[in-house]
């Protein structure tokens, strides 16, 4: 993603809401909810494998690992987002690595399998050769530090927009025989961020007959595992080396954010908004697991939240015992990255849409990343149905030496503009993209300033 593939608020201000411009949060505050109270439906017999923990790697290994990802349907998302922190050490110094980084599938059936992707997109912020792909999120400098540091959120953005605009329908990834591995990896540069999301079916090769719980044998598994390596590292050989080992998250990482999760990928939502009499309208995805919506008292206090906005799951490996068995706990996707949001909108009248990135309750700064946050979304029936949008403090680069120039944080950005009477229905997907922070929201005005 390049400056100008983000959206650029125009200079000129118009009678009408143009796309790009911004949104002051004075006038954002005015909106009522329409998410409020409202409950999702969910689709059922979904799974996602989930890797972000350890998220900053520092040894080669495995991330994750499920034994099963097959689902009841038949439907399997992955996601995985780590930093590549990969060093060696010798005579007594530390040097950092490039390496590969990605996932692994294991074919433990008695069929030959074709990995199918329905939906895919991979890829680095940063090359083998140092060349480095995604610099829009570069952190303001702490005074005395000199080393330059990532945010990862643009290559998250990056890779989700991919994933909106994959329209290729069902493609073979590879065909893989009993016992076998396919690897899905990108070779990354020394503090590289690596993620992947993809949607997959796994399918019989000789009968076309997509695999899912209910038609496979007893003990028949396909297996995913996240991994970081050298980047010369034969995987055949590190596979056998590192299969029963699963290296642990780091003790600043709050959440268990790794595993399988059975609850919660794919949600819908149907909304009503008429620009001539609701005024402005918000709706709130994303909200965290400790989001509570009843307590103003609580912490993480978001009333605006739908009532089941969150993504169950569990990781049988989330460490491994000193007898060399798996130990378990839940899955918490403090975020719910990688599930999907599916809302129809039925619109009467000229209608502008904008987003708002994560908004922190409480006086003072937010986290640093907060005034540089990029958000994207795919809207149907219109010009450019993917956009991403960035929001960025005009003294983004002050957070440290001089706060005080710092804005508000709660400005929007006008993503589409949608600029008819008559009643019609839009279908509206969005996401969370790894590294990003939710809550966020989506608000609807009328076109008319």
């Amino acid at each position: 993603m390049t400056n100008s593939d983000l959206l650029v608020a125009p200079v000129q201000a118009n009678a009408k809401w143009q796309v790009g411009e911004e949104v002051e949060p004075s006038r954002l505050r005015q909106a009522t909810s329409l998410s409020q109270g409202q409950t999702l439906t969910v689709t059922e017999g979904e799974t996602m494998f989930f890797s972000n923990v350890p998220e900053l790697v520092k040894k080669e290994g495995f991330m994750t690992r499920v034994d099963n990802v097959i689902s009841q349907t038949g439907n399997t998302r992955v996601l995985s987002s780590h930093f590549n922190l990969l060093v060696a050490r010798q005579k007594g110094r530390e040097y950092s690595l490039p390496a590969k980084m990605g996932i692994v599938f294991v074919n433990n059936t008695h069929r030959t399998v074709d990995i199918v992707a329905k939906k895919l997109a991979n890829g680095t912020s940063k090359l083998p050769d140092g060349t480095r792909i995604y610099a829009n999120d570069l952190a303001p400098m702490i005074p005395g530090e000199t080393l330059e540091v990532y945010y990862g959120t643009e290559l998250g953005n990056v890779i989700l927009a991919n994933y909106f605009k994959d329209n290729q329908g069902e493609r073979l990834w590879q065909t893989i025989e009993p016992g076998q591995k396919s690897w899905l990896y990108d070779e990354v540069g020394i503090h590289g961020w690596q993620m992947i999301m993809g949607d997959f079916v796994f399918k019989d090769h000789h009968t076309g007959e997509i695999l899912n719980l209910h038609n496979l044998s007893a003990g028949e598994a396909i297996g995913v595992c996240s991994f970081v390596a050298k980047r010369n590292t034969d995987l055949d050989a590190f596979y056998r080396l590192h299969q029963n080992k699963i290296l642990e998250q780091a003790d600043n990482e709050a959440f268990h954010m790794r595993g399988l999760i059975n609850q919660g990928i794919n949600r819908q939502v149907t909304l009503k908004y008429n620009s001539r009499s609701d005024q402005i309208k918000s709706i709130t995805f994303n909200t965290a697991l400790n989001a509570r919506a009843h307590d103003p008292a609580q912490p993480g206090y978001e009333p605006t939240k739908f009532t089941n906005d969150l993504t169950y799951g569990y990781d049988d490996y989330a460490r491994i015992s000193s007898y060399g068995h798996g130990e378990g706990a839940f899955v918490q996707n403090n975020g719910s990255y990688g599930a999907l949001y599916h809302v129809t909108l039925h619109i009467t009248g000229p209608t502008a849409i904008a987003l708002q990135g994560n908004v922190p309750k409480g006086q003072g700064l937010g986290y640093v990343d907060l005034y540089n946050q990029f958000l994207t979304v795919a809207l149907d029936n219109t010009p450019e149905p993917v956009k991403t949008v960035r929001i960025v403090d005009p003294h983004y680069f002050s957070y440290y030496e001089n706060p005080s120039q710092l804005r508000e944080l709660g400005y929007g950005q006008i993503v589409y503009t949608l600029d008819e009477e008559r009643e019609r229905t839009y279908h509206l997907t969005i996401g969370l993209a790894p590294n990003a922070y939710g809550p966020y929201k989506i608000f609807l005005l009328p076109i008319d300033k």
